[in-house]
């Protein structure tokens, strides 16, 4: 057993209360980026930005009460220190509440790429993971409430090392999951403009999962070798920003990514909307949108009008049917 000093627990939780504020300005600022840089998205994605946004406001308060009620009002005093109180519980379920929101806006995302149909099962595998993780969480967060010191935490480790586990899987999963389906959509050419996007978009997936993934093995690893600190409490603190951020990060980089794609003359955005699968397909691939910039013509002379399954890009395009949507 690890013996309880300042440095970690008081210690600990004012680092992991840093952090977490520090994040927390980041989601600040890219939440603002989004309301900013997208005003025709649907409704629904405004207002699961503004709740999730909310709930990133609550759990910034509840840590900061925490760090305030161990280290301000019964600093020094090692009985309370010993004792969980009331806000960590909470901040468990806000957190477990908006990793639950982002994986799903994520698991939404994964049906988008797998063509909506055929992505059913491997969207239900996702919902089931992401299911276990949030009961998991909310059985923790009601136990913290019945626990009257954190060395009770010890009878019920199993729940605390199984959720830790879940969290570390399922974020691995969505990870993987995007990871692949983007990375069949590649076409082996390094020069075109839209492998350029789909490799970004796929380090995006890899850095989110991955991150997230080694949070919660250190936080795991703190909670099994001193489960009476605050070393794992700290490191959880952060969990929901990262996922946070990297959900806003996603919103708010569409637009310089489609610069991108449209750099290169030709947009190939086969599979990177379920709606591809709608469109007919003659003369191109299976599944396909092509999409090419044309200048207007010139004074008595009209543009040729193009082929089935082809979105034209001008000047004057006001939208399509993929205004609205946040991927």
């Amino acid at each position: 057993m690890v013996v309880i000093t300042l440095d970690n627990t008081l210690g600990a939780a004012f680092i992991g209360s840093t952090l977490t504020s520090i994040l927390y300005g980041l989601t600040t600022v890219q939440t603002a980026t989004y309301y900013t840089r997208n005003p025709g998205d649907l409704p629904i994605w405004k207002l699961t930005v503004g709740i999730l946004w909310v709930l990133d406001t609550v759990h910034t308060a509840l840590v900061a009460h925490i760090v305030y009620f161990y280290g301000v009002t019964h600093y020094g005093n090692v009985l309370i220190i010993s004792k969980p109180i009331w806000s960590i519980g909470a901040q468990l379920f806000v957190a477990t509440f908006m990793d639950s929101i982002i994986r799903g806006v994520f698991g939404y995302r994964i049906w988008k790429l797998s063509n909506r149909k055929h992505g059913i099962s491997v969207v239900s595998i996702l919902f089931i993971l992401s299911a276990v993780t949030t009961g998991t969480g909310i059985a923790y967060g009601i136990k913290s409430y019945q626990v009257t010191g954190f060395e009770e935490f010890l009878n019920v480790e199993w729940l605390g090392c199984w959720g830790l586990v879940m969290i570390v899987l399922t974020d691995v999963a969505y990870a993987a999951v995007l990871w692949y389906l983007l990375s069949v959509r590649r076409s082996g050419n390094k020069k075109m403009a839209m492998d350029g996007v789909v490799q970004t978009l796929m380090l995006y997936a890899i850095n989110t999962g991955g991150l997230v993934a080694v949070c919660a093995i250190g936080c795991l690893i703190a909670f099994v070798s001193a489960p009476n600190t605050f070393i794992y409490i700290a490191i959880y603190f952060i969990l929901p920003k990262l996922l946070m951020n990297a959900l806003l990060m996603t919103f708010n980089t569409r637009e310089s990514l489609r610069d991108r794609m449209a750099q290169g003359g030709v947009i190939h955005l086969s599979g990177l909307s379920s709606a591809a699968s709608d469109r007919p397909s003659a003369g191109h691939s299976s599944g396909g949108i092509r999409a090419r910039t044309m200048e207007e013509g010139s004074v008595g002379s009209r543009a040729p009008k193009p082929p089935s399954g082809v979105l034209v890009i001008s000047h004057e395009t006001k939208g399509s049917e993929f205004e609205g949507e946040p991927f």
